[in-house]
């Protein structure tokens, strides 16, 4: 038994040897084969909409990441668009914090041109990130 233990061991380091060699940290790794993440995050503090993320003409905004907490008590979400369906909203007591990962091959997308949007009930400083391409 200490034969194939000895084995198994010896066939997982030589993969893991593999593996650590072709992938260094400094590698600019893709995202579901669209490109590289771009991360956006600030500050939005006025009631209702907030435009974080503008894309380039003709692209649009594709969602992997998204943040928010909030100083005081308010209702929060995003969206795409001015009108668009408020998506990860919530009721939030003061402090509270609220993150979505998608994950690499879930996301959230807007159509071409619209822009990415907090939507906020009351003039309330919020902290916001998102992970994001555009394409």
């Amino acid at each position: 038994m200490k034969a194939v233990d000895e084995r198994v061991y010896d066939s997982l380091q030589q993969v893991l040897a593999e593996l650590l060699n072709k992938t260094e940290p400094t590698d600019n790794q893709a995202v579901s084969g669209v490109g590289a993440l771009s991360i956006a995050a600030g500050t939005a503090s006025s009631s209702g909409n907030t435009t974080l993320i503008t894309p380039a003409s003709g692209k649009s905004v594709r969602v992997y990441y998204a943040s928010y907490n909030n100083a005081l008590a308010v209702e929060a979400g995003f969206r795409f668009g001015a009108a668009g369906t408020i998506w990860l909203k919530n009721n939030l007591v003061a402090n509270s914090v609220i993150s979505k990962d998608f994950g690499d091959l879930r996301y959230v997308q807007g159509a071409v041109d619209e822009v990415l949007i907090l939507n906020l009930s009351l003039a309330v400083s919020t902290n916001w990130t998102v992970f994001y391409v555009e394409v």
